[in-house]
């Protein structure tokens, strides 16, 4: 198993000490000679997942994609979808010296700083039409509100359920 799951009971991911692979010897990679172990531990779990993200995202050539996240797994999100031929990338965070990193290392993408002002104000103001794509790369979840609940509740649930987690 890949990744933290609460089905699965929280196991650590490709980036843990030892990792249970199934079926290693049909869907894993030989890492070449000369290629350090913190190089290929992008290829094991952050890359795949980022990209992947703009994958589910469906990201094409000319398409503008919102990144919420700027932790290892945006960042690689943004590469990705840079990769892609996206014509803006936008990464939204609070932690500044990530948001910092990521215009270093990343050349072109724009950042928003939600704490400085609101996210959808600066969002509507670098994308008055909004995204075409956005992406979650926070990974946690947050603490659903009273009316969030009570929408739940009465029927008026449009996210996906989260009996999983429970």
């Amino acid at each position: 198993m890949f990744g933290y799951s609460h089905v699965t009971g929280g196991w650590d991911g490709g980036q843990a000490q030892y990792v249970r692979v199934p079926f290693a010897d049909t869907n894993t990679l030989k890492v070449p000679a000369g290629l350090s172990d913190e190089k290929a531990l992008f290829l094991s779990d952050i890359l795949p997942t980022g990209w992947h993200a703009t994958e589910l995202g469906e990201v094409e050539a000319g398409q503008t994609v919102a990144i919420w996240g700027c932790g290892p797994v945006g960042m690689l999100a943004a590469l990705s979808a840079q990769y892609k031929k996206a014509s803006r990338v936008i990464l939204i965070d609070n932690v500044q010296y990530r948001l910092d990193y990521a215009k270093k290392h990343l050349p072109g993408v724009e950042t928003i700083n939600f704490s400085t002002r609101p996210t959808l104000e600066q969002l509507k103001e670098l994308l008055p039409n909004g995204p075409d794509v956005g992406i979650e790369a926070v990974g946690c979840h947050y603490a659903k509100s009273t009316s969030h609940k009570t929408q739940m509740l009465i029927g008026l649930e449009t996210d996906p359920s989260d009996i999983l987690n429970e």
